[in-house]
């Protein structure tokens, strides 16, 4: 999913589905600096768990760096709990704390 501001690209949101039909990830979400702090990333986010829920997923799954404050909070407002720690989630040095929500919780 893409948000546009003529002619740019000011955020995205990717997302795909798990060997687990009733699990989706979402694999990434970014927001061009000077449009951050408007609501886009959320809404971005509220949006592909809308679409994951209307394809049948029913818990979605996030991962966050150690240290990334503002995107622990976007995540956990909107009701994801960690359910895991992998201090070498993409490889030695690369830890991440992995969320997840069930959609019936969308905050």
């Amino acid at each position: 999913m893409v948000v546009a501001c003529e002619p740019d690209v000011v955020g995205y949101a990717l997302a795909a589905r798990s060997v687990d039909p009733a699990l989706g990830w979402i694999l990434s979400v970014a927001v061009e600096g000077s449009f951050r702090k408007r609501g886009i990333g959320r809404a971005l986010v509220v949006e592909t768990l809308r679409r994951c829920a209307s394809r049948g997923m029913t818990r979605v799954r996030c991962t966050v760096a150690p240290g990334n404050l503002a995107s622990e909070r976007i995540w956990h407002a909107l009701g994801f709990v960690e359910v895991a720690f992998d201090p070498a989630y993409f490889g030695a040095g690369e830890a991440r704390h992995v969320l997840e929500l069930s959609l019936g919780e969308v905050g």
